[in-house]
């Protein structure tokens, strides 16, 4: 049983079985992070969320590479250990929230992240909750010159009823973001892109990539019908 927070509805407990589980951790493993034999994981995630539980403890053990931990509270007193332990442990995959990275970013002085090098951070994962195209930013303004590569981001999407994973961006391909037209998207349910040279207020959306192997996405109605591509719904 795993808690989920309930971001779209009330939160609750949801029942998985061990094979639902393990079929995720294998999408992670193989189709989603192609992980390596040299890889090494570093989490400062708490193990009551499903990214740090899943993502984490389980991915790492079933996967059987290394992990190193930073206490979650250390974390939030200090954020600019995530950095410097990365670089210490010579970690290559860390994940963390929208937040985690601003978080990071807020607390640097200019010119600080040349301090550290994170040349072999070749995963940085991004999601739990809204990804942001201005905190991704400020983060990467922060480690310039730490020879982060910003196609090491990787945002992606989850939902604790999979167990945590449901799509990710590929691999060194960076961040996109989905410009669409903002009247539209709220009054007609619809993402219509926004019009070269058009002026019209828009919403920006960060993609989280393509399903992984083994998991199927629709968009439905209230009713339970299947809509078209860019009309707003339920993801099932």
């Amino acid at each position: 049983m795993q808690y989920t927070s309930g971001s779209t509805r009330v939160a609750r407990g949801v029942l998985m079985t061990q094979h639902a589980v393990m079929t995720n951790l294998r999408a992670i493993i193989f189709d989603g992070l192609k992980l390596r034999p040299d890889d090494r994981f570093f989490s400062w995630l708490p193990f009551y969320h499903d990214m740090g539980l899943v993502g984490k403890l389980l991915t790492p053990v079933a996967g059987r590479a290394s992990v190193a931990y930073l206490d979650s509270r250390h974390f939030a007193l200090r954020p600019r250990l995530w950095l410097k332990l990365l670089e210490e442990t010579g970690a290559t995959i860390s994940f963390g929230p929208s937040f985690g990275y601003g978080l990071c970013a807020r607390r640097m002085r200019d010119g600080e992240g040349a301090g550290y090098d994170l040349s072999r951070w070749r995963i940085a994962g991004i999601g739990a909750e809204m990804i942001r195209m201005r905190t991704i930013e400020e983060f990467l303004d922060a480690v310039t010159g730490s020879g982060f590569d910003a196609r090491a981001l990787l945002p992606c999407y989850g939902m604790a009823e999979v167990g945590l994973a449901i799509s990710f961006s590929e691999l060194g391909g960076g961040v996109y973001a989905d410009r669409v037209d903002r009247q539209q998207c709220m009054e007609g349910r619809r993402a219509v892109p926004q019009l070269p040279g058009s002026c019209a207020p828009t919403l920006e959306f960060v993609s989280c990539g393509r399903p992984l192997a083994g998991i199927e996405v629709e968009i439905r109605d209230g009713a339970g019908r299947r809509l078209p591509d860019r009309m707003i719904g339920t993801i099932w």
